[in-house]
């Protein structure tokens, strides 16, 4: 996720001070991207420079002064092209546990351990997602929809190479 360009999104449909803004990256980001206030101020102050955004009234109160900040034409323009810009395939053919299988292959150690183990490992995580699933908002249940499936192609990569196994370390010698 472009955290810049999701808060810029935000801030084009809601706009707010920022710790306003913060709140509302939080409750639809935070638990996988958190954000710190200093990245908060970092990216309006940048987001101004660049005029994405603009200060549109300043609050006295009984701590820091609270600015107010608003979306501009050319920081709508930018979310729109990042909205319309598909997402490059981040998934790599060789992932860490690509690799793990391969070494374990090489050094004659129990690769088929090393999948069982993830295996474990992501069938939790599932049960884990489908029991915060039950109880979520639908915007979360979106999220953890797209976590579980995520998950379930990893699964099914490691029965794959379970079955090949023997294969593909005759093929290694």
């Amino acid at each position: 996720m472009d955290t810049s360009l999701a808060f810029l999104g935000l801030i084009e449909a809601r706009p707010g001070h920022g710790y306003e803004l913060k709140q509302l990256y939080d409750e639809h980001f935070g638990d996988s991207k958190p954000l710190a206030y200093g990245q908060v101020y970092a990216m309006l102050a940048r987001f101004a420079r660049d005029d994405l955004v603009e200060m549109v009234g300043v609050e006295d109160g009984s701590g820091p002064s609270r600015k107010q900040y608003r979306g501009l034409p050319e920081g709508r323009k930018r979310v729109i092209e990042w909205l319309t810009t598909t997402d490059e395939d981040t998934s790599a053919s060789r992932t860490n546990l690509f690799a793990k299988v391969v070494i374990a292959l090489l050094l004659d150690e129990d690769a088929a351990r090393i999948l069982n183990v993830q295996r474990s490992a992501l069938l939790e995580s599932m049960r884990q997602l489908t029991r915060a699933k039950q109880q979520a908002a639908l915007l979360d249940v979106l999220a953890y929809d797209h976590a579980l499936l995520r998950i379930e192609a990893d699964i099914r990569w490691i029965d794959m190479a379970e079955v090949r196994l023997t294969n593909v370390k005759e093929s290694l010698s």
